[in-house]
């Protein structure tokens, strides 16, 4: 299981990920709030909605659940002399 220091590590993770590399890479979270694979094959299947929007909730029902189990926080970025949280 992959260890997240800040909440941007997370999001730099989850980006990339196709569709069937995301379900192989959350299974090891257990994450019980998040629509099962199967229900999400069938509404693409169906044509209920597009991969793209589909993948695009998932990763933001992922990130959410991570990072309030593991209290991730926001890295500081210094912007033009200002420290951004």
């Amino acid at each position: 299981m992959k260890q997240f220091d800040h909440v941007q590590d997370l999001r730099e993770w989850l980006e990339p990920m196709t569709y069937e590399e995301f379900w192989e890479a959350i299974e090891p979270y257990k994450i019980i709030n998040i629509i099962s694979k199967e229900n999400c094959d069938h509404d693409l299947q169906n044509e209920v909605t597009y991969l793209d929007n589909m993948l695009y909730c998932l990763k933001g029902m992922a990130e959410n659940e991570i990072v309030i189990r593991f209290a991730l926080t926001h890295r500081e970025e210094l912007i033009e002399g200002i420290t951004v949280h």
